[in-house]
């Protein structure tokens, strides 16, 4: 499990799809990523706390800053889909910034 590494996921709500936002030495040693969920709800667009997903990524719709939470290794599909990209997550990490308010 790498950061920014697409996984499925299956959840107590919906399945779907999460990025890993966690760093590669804390999923490791814990086993239990932080993640941010991928939306596919159509009324979402850019704000600075939701990400939109781009052909360069290996999904589609938006990454929302504001569902970032740890999981359990299980919950996760046993193996990455793909990656989003560097640009994406440089905008992720900017949109998780402002909302944990660093570098104020």
């Amino acid at each position: 499990m790498n950061r920014g590494d697409v996984f499925a996921h299956k959840g107590l709500g919906r399945d779907g799809w999460v990025v890993i936002v966690s760093n590669d030495g804390f999923s490791a040693v814990t086993g239990h990523p932080v993640v941010v969920r991928v939306s596919d709800r159509p009324d979402l667009t850019q704000t600075p706390y939701v990400v939109p997903l781009t052909s360069a990524d290996h999904v589609s719709g938006h990454l929302e800053s504001y569902s970032v939470v740890r999981v359990r290794r299980d919950s996760l599909g046993a193996d990455p889909v793909g990656r989003v990209s560097a640009g994406t997550l440089r905008r992720l990490d900017d949109a998780l910034a402002l909302l944990f308010d660093y570098g104020a």
